[in-house]
């Protein structure tokens, strides 16, 4: 037993990987965004832009524009070489305060490839309007109120976008850069 245990110990570590390169599971990112180009998606070659996996980069993605959001996730669920069924996550992300725009983060899942993949798509601060996609993926319901309530994204034709996580009169973002969190609410303190 003990020669065993001994020879269990100069057993080389299995490497590390490193934690920003794509798993097994994670479809490869320039063959999605040629599935998403015309003929077969709904978007030119220069629309979509693909951001590899690195070290500043934990995920990779493809930038999509937010104008063809629905017709992108519809391709993503119904394009015999994706069958995207599942939206595990929708996420809005504030990157920084001077940047006029925020981002929409789609995590996607195919349970009949068992593949996986992230598409992004960037709407302005200004008017941060995009389609929602619960037609397509009804779990999305509520990750866009979620993202509504925490990013302030507004989800055109969502069928309930209202606050799900502060209450319905809270005043502002909390997940975004500039937001100033109060010092009370209803008269009670908040620090």
């Amino acid at each position: 037993m003990a020669e065993a245990e001994s020879k269990d110990k100069e057993k080389p570590a299995p490497p590390n990987p490193k934690f920003w390169e794509p798993a097994p599971w994670d479809h490869d990112l320039q063959a999605l965004a040629r599935r998403l180009a015309k003929p077969h998606g709904p978007c030119t070659a220069d629309e979509l832009k693909v951001v590899a996996w690195g070290p500043k980069q934990v995920e990779g993605y493809i930038d999509v524009p937010a104008a063809k959001i629905l017709d992108v996730c519809r391709t993503l669920r119904d394009d015999a070489e994706c069958r995207y069924d599942i939206a595990m996550c929708i996420s809005g992300v504030d990157y920084s305060n001077d940047d006029p725009q925020l981002a929409v983060i789609y995590h996607v899942l195919s349970i009949e490839k068992n593949r996986r993949a992230q598409i992004r798509t960037w709407v302005p601060k200004s008017d941060p309007t995009l389609d929602t996609v619960e037609s397509i993926w009804p779990a999305a319901n509520w990750h866009e109120r979620e993202t509504y309530d925490l990013v302030g994204i507004v989800f055109r034709n969502h069928s309930d976008l209202r606050r799900i996580l502060c209450p319905e009169d809270w005043v502002g973002f909390p997940l975004r850069k500039n937001y100033e969190f109060p010092k009370e609410y209803h008269g009670i303190s908040c620090v």
